[in-house]
C-alpha cells in the first residue's frame, strides 16, 4: 500500500488530545473581491491550512499534513439513515446495512472509530435532565423525527481489558503505528509507504480504469504508472477527493450524488431552572443530537450545553 499526501507530518493524535500546544483550525478566509484568485492565495495559515480552491464564500480550507482534518475535527458522527442510504449505491448501502455477528456493518465502523457506545464520555444529572425535556417536547414540534444520544468519535473508556481509551479519534494513531510496524522490515518486506509532500493533481485513465497518477514532489509535476492489478482509492479529505473525481472521471453523472455539511452556529443562554431547577451546581456538559426533516429535506441540530457554578449557562446548537 503507497499512500501519497500533499503535507508532511504534523502530529499523530487528534489536536484536542494534546493539551493546549497551539495547533488550532484555521477562520474563514475571504479576499476583499468576494472570491479567491490563483494570484491572491493567502498562503498556509495555521502552520499547515492552505486554501485548494476558489470560493464565493469565506472558507477555511484544507490541513495539508498526514491525517488531514481528522486531527481537528469536532467528532460529530451521526449515522445516516435508512432514507439517506436510499440514495446511495446500492452495493455500498448494503454493506454498511449487512448483518454481522455483533450488530451490523456500519456498526463495526462506529466502533473502530470510537462513535459506539454515543455517550461514552458524556454522563451526569444536566445531560439527564436536557434528554428528557428535548423528548418531552419533541412530539409538539412537527418537523422533530428523533432525539438521539450525541454520536460523538470520542472513546472515554477502554475499547476492552488492557487497553487505554482512544480519546478524540483521528486516523493519525492507526496509521503512525502501522508505518512503525512497517518501517521494522526491510523495503522489500514492507507492505506498507507513506510518501508526504506528494500533491496529486490528477488521474490518468483508460477505459474507466487508473492507469498514472500526475503528482507534483519538490515543485515538479511526475506520473506514477499504475498497473492493472492495483487499486486506487480517494481518501476522504472532501474537497481534495470531490476535484480529483470530477477531473479524473468526467463521466454526465459524477458529482451528481454529493452531500454536502452546511453548518451555522447559534448560541443561548438558558436558565437552569427552565431545565431542572434540581440541578447541581456543578460544571457539566451535556449533549444531544435531534433529527428533523422538512418538505425540503432533512437536517440535524447538534445541541451542546454546559452549566457551571459561576453562571455559565450556555446551550449551543449547531
Amino acid at each position: 500500500m503507497l499512500v501519497l499526501d500533499a503535507g508532511s507530518l504534523l502530529v499523530t493524535e487528534h489536536t484536542q488530545n494534546l493539551a493546549r500546544i497551539g495547533l488550532n483550525a484555521a477562520g474563514p478566509k475571504q479576499d476583499p473581491a468576494g472570491s479567491f484568485n490563483v494570484s491572491d492565495d493567502p498562503g498556509t495559515r495555521q502552520r499547515v491550512w492552505g486554501i485548494p480552491m476558489r470560493s464565493m464564500v469565506p472558507i477555511s480550507g484544507l490541513a495539508y499534513c498526514l491525517g488531514g482534518r481528522s486531527l481537528y475535527w469536532g467528532g460529530w458522527s451521526p449515522r445516516l439513515t435508512d432514507m439517506d442510504l436510499k440514495s446511495w449505491p446500492q452495493a455500498v448501502a448494503q454493506e454498511l446495512q449487512s448483518p454481522t455477528h455483533t450488530g451490523d456493518a456500519y456498526e463495526r465502523v462506529e466502533k473502530e472509530t470510537g462513535v459506539f457506545d454515543k455517550t461514552d464520555y458524556i454522563s451526569g444529572a444536566l445531560f439527564d435532565a436536557l434528554d428528557k425535556k428535548f423528548k418531552s417536547a419533541a412530539p409538539s414540534v412537527a418537523t422533530v423525527d428523533a432525539i438521539e444520544e450525541a454520536p460523538l468519535a470520542v472513546q472515554a473508556a477502554p475499547p476492552a481489558s488492557g487497553l487505554f481509551s482512544f480519546d478524540k479519534w483521528s486516523s493519525m494513531p492507526i496509521l503512525t503505528d502501522a508505518v512503525r510496524e512497517a518501517a521494522g522490515r526491510p523495503d522489500w518486506q514492507r507492505r506498507l509507504f507513506v510518501v508526504p509532500r506528494a500533491h496529486v493533481t490528477r488521474l490518468q485513465t483508460s477505459n474507466g480504469a487508473v492507469t498514472g497518477i500526475e503528482v507534483r514532489v519538490n515543485g515538479q509535476q511526475q506520473v506514477l504508472t499504475i498497473a492493472p492489478a492495483c487499486a486506487v482509492v480517494l481518501a476522504s479529505s472532501t474537497i481534495e477527493a470531490t476535484r480529483l473525481a470530477l477531473e479524473s472521471f468526467p463521466a454526465p453523472l459524477m458529482g451528481r450524488n454529493l452531500m454536502a455539511h452546511l453548518r451555522s452556529n447559534t448560541v443561548v443562554r438558558v436558565h437552569r431552572s427552565a431545565i431542572d431547577p434540581a440541578l447541581p451546581k456543578l460544571l457539566q456538559t451535556a449533549a444531544l443530537l435531534v433529527r428533523g426533516s422538512t418538505t425540503k429535506g432533512r437536517h440535524h441540530l447538534q445541541v451542546t450545553a454546559a452549566d457551571g457554578p459561576g453562571g455559565s449557562e450556555d446551550l449551543c446548537s449547531e
